[in-house]
């Protein structure tokens, strides 16, 4: 029986030394469309990434220059990068999150935003 509590806080620590990135369209306070890349795990990431798989034509390069690779992101945290709005965008995006936390270096994840 010790050895089936041992695994379970084991697991639980696990959980929360995790981050879990996602991503979505959203409208900032002025109204403007623009890509929120939020952590909604507990943990904290480290060393955040972006890639565009399928090219990027739907935020602006230079703000993701600016902001990116982002130091860290904590539970509940989020950074918005401006949308291009003078474009025709693909409604449904591929954007590659790359992230290091307490439980892996190496985490990724793909996340499919829709405009």
């Amino acid at each position: 029986m010790d050895h089936f509590l041992e695994e379970k806080e084991t697991e639980r620590l696990l959980l929360e030394s995790k981050a879990d990135l996602g991503a979505e369209f959203v409208k900032d306070e002025g109204k403007k469309p623009c890509l929120r890349i939020w952590n909604k795990g507990k943990g904290q990431a480290r060393n955040v990434r972006i890639e565009f798989p399928e090219g990027n034509s739907f935020i602006v390069q230079a703000e993701v220059d600016q902001i990116f690779p982002l130091e860290t992101l904590n539970s509940l945290q989020s950074v918005e990068i401006s949308a291009v709005t003078h474009m025709v965008v693909k409604r449904k995006n591929v954007v590659r999150l790359l992230w290091s936390d307490n439980a892996s270096e190496h985490n990724e994840k793909f996340d499919y935003p829709i405009a």
